[in-house]
């Protein structure tokens, strides 16, 4: 039989047994310190890699979008064209690709306002604050989830146009300067020339060896031509009017011998994960160290700040008639 006492003293002892001491505390603490560090690399590369698809998705799409659009045209989409006849206001490739990544609204939008800037009525800064503006829409699959720039959804420029922003580049040497077989003349200024007439088959090079679209930091290098004095990339904007606004690549100034290609042509590869400042708006930009290129035949590669410069740049002519190679 137990005595009082010693029952009182068994019963004190095991309520002091229910709480932590201070070093198993800190125990605790440790392990769950370490756990932490060991699953957010784990969580880091699941989103990394969650964004890189998604944007390999929005590329996916922008390329099956010129298909539809030349099945329907005959042609590819311009890079800048008037979008109504008579209306003086060039819009970019993007715009024109618009029915076909169901964003058909955006598109008649800017049909009716013969144009993606201007607004009906008052044409306010305050009308296309309020959307009236077909260039003031943010289009998700213009926009990669890896971007580094966290741009806004729009910028407003110094003469009140209000534009959305865009993370991929159109390849000028497809979309911008293509031989015109009616005119016979290369197409540097679409605005004066109309578009293009480059269609699929032009491509002697092949579709599946030629680069389309690829990443591009949405706000990438200083400029003083903007309000906030760095550069914007913007998917509406007709880039004859201020060319590193425009939603581009100039594969002209990235090739080593400009736009008549040899056997020894290099071409400046993606840049690697430059800050906002050091960003190349005529180039594009490996976000993690890998850029996500869209091919003409709709596939999708990654391209490395490593890649072979003779290859890159027979992958971004699309009738240069060389081999590409490694790439």
């Amino acid at each position: 039989m137990i005595s009082p006492v010693s029952s009182f003293g068994y019963a004190q002892s095991l309520k002091r047994r229910t709480a932590f001491t201070l070093i198993e505390l800190l125990v605790v603490i440790a392990i769950i310190a370490i756990l932490i560090g060991l699953l957010l690399p784990a969580v880091q590369k699941v989103r990394s890699a969650a964004a890189r698809l998604q944007s390999q998705n929005n590329v996916k799409q922008i390329m099956l979008a010129n298909h539809s659009f030349h099945d329907a045209n005959g042609i590819i989409p311009p890079l800048s064209a008037i979008a109504v006849p008579g209306s003086g206001q060039p819009v970019s490739g993007y715009f024109w690709i618009l029915p076909y990544i169901e964003q058909d609204n955006v598109y008649k939008l800017g049909i009716a306002n013969g144009g993606a800037w201007p607004a009906p009525g008052a044409n306010t800064e305050a009308d296309r604050r309020a959307g009236l503006s077909a260039s003031a829409k943010k289009i998700k699959t213009y926009l990669s989830p890896r971007d580094p720039s966290n741009a806004p959804d729009t910028w407003t420029e110094g003469n009140g146009g209000t534009w959305a922003h865009c993370s991929y580049g159109m390849n000028h040497a497809v979309y911008g300067t293509p031989v015109d077989p009616v005119a016979g003349v290369n197409n540097i200024n679409l605005v004066t020339k109309g578009n293009g007439r480059l269609t699929l088959t032009s491509m002697t090079d092949g579709t599946s060896n030629t680069v389309g679209v690829a990443e591009q930091y949405a706000i990438c290098g200083p400029s003083s031509n903007s309000t906030d004095n760095m550069n914007h990339k913007l998917w509406a904007y007709n880039l004859t009017w201020y060319y590193i606004q425009g939603p581009y690549f100039d594969t002209r100034l990235m090739t080593s011998t400009g736009t008549t290609i040899t056997a020894t042509s290099t071409s400046a590869p993606p840049q690697m994960q430059p800050t906002l400042a050091a960003c190349d708006p005529y180039r594009v930009q490996a976000i993690d160290g890998i850029c996500v290129v869209g091919m003409l035949d709709g596939s999708v590669r990654g391209v490395t700040s490593g890649v072979d410069q003779t290859s890159w740049c027979r992958a971004l002519w699309p009738a240069d008639g060389l081999v590409i190679g490694n790439f």
